[in-house]
């Protein structure tokens, strides 16, 4: 199934000690990007949150920020009272102050409560668990956004294939006509011209203008490279690269017909082929 590279998911969950955020956020790009912003509490976990990601999206440029915040009422952990080493404390900063004699004095509270209290540690084996719980659950949502925008794209590339289709069949008719039509008027106008169209050198140059302007061969190269494109849109594994590669094939066969058209109708065919197929290409620039 197509995918589009473009996706976004975000969550805001609410943990017991605390709240964890995951935003992923998907973009076009040539190939597999993964820019990761963590919370310093989180780096070890950042070998694994990259395995996550790299498993399920292959090709696109990825935004992944993850961040844990205690809780407000758990930032803080009080300490039990130590009366003996408080004792001690006090009259260390009464003998601060006696030196400094000044209104600047040391606050014997404050620093109680700085000594006395330390942040929270992060249970990380409980955060482990709902970190790749809900990441994992970020990535399927992505994957889910990107695989409904990529039934519109093949929607869209589907479409234009069977215009291609059309223009092709179209050409195949006109084709022997024109080459005849234009023999006819060139044999006229040798005649005119009192030239003898039966000679060896005339007929040469005939049949060079006959090769020239035959385009069976860009056809059936056309008809291959259809074929093909149905094949790949078919498929359930990544066709990005592989479909960037044919539009490349798609557009020399269009320019090549372009080059040895025999007439206005085959130089208008290849003007829409060319606009169908650069219609494709503006797709496939976004498929995974």
């Amino acid at each position: 199934m197509i995918s589009s590279m473009t996706g976004f998911s975000f969550q805001e969950i609410k943990l017991k000690e605390g709240k964890l955020t995951i935003e992923i956020r998907t973009l076009n790009s040539r190939f597999f990007e993964l820019q990761l912003r963590l919370g310093e509490e989180l780096r070890e976990f950042e070998p694994k949150i990259r395995e996550m990601i790299a498993s399920k999206i292959i090709r696109g440029k990825v935004d992944c920020r993850v961040f844990y915040k205690t809780s407000d009422e758990s930032n803080q952990v009080e300490q039990p009272i130590n009366i003996e080493k408080l004792k001690k404390l006090l009259k260390k900063i009464d003998t601060v102050n006696g030196v400094l004699k000044s209104s600047l004095e040391i606050d014997p509270l404050r620093v109680f409560e700085i000594l006395t209290s330390q942040p929270n540690q992060i249970n990380t084996a409980f955060l482990k668990t709902d970190l790749f719980r809900f990441l994992n659950k970020g990535i399927g949502m992505i994957c889910v956004d990107r695989e409904r925008e990529g039934k519109k794209i093949r929607a869209v590339i589907l479409s234009n294939v069977k215009a291609i289709k059309k223009i092709v069949t179209q050409a195949k008719k006109v084709m022997p006509r024109l080459i005849n039509k234009n023999m006819r008027t060139i044999t006229s106008r040798l005649k005119e011209n009192l030239i003898d169209a039966n000679d060896e050198r005339i007929k040469q140059e005939l049949l060079f203008f006959i090769q020239k302007s035959d385009i069976n061969e860009e056809i059936d190269r056309l008809e291959s490279h259809i074929e093909e494109i149905t094949r790949l849109l078919s498929l359930k594994t990544p066709i990005g690269k592989k479909m960037d590669f044919l539009m490349q094939e798609f557009n020399r066969e269009a320019n090549t017909i372009g080059s040895k058209a025999a007439g206005i109708e085959i130089s208008n065919m290849s003007i829409n082929l060319k606009v169908c197929i650069e219609q494709i290409r503006e797709q496939t620039q976004n498929i995974q």
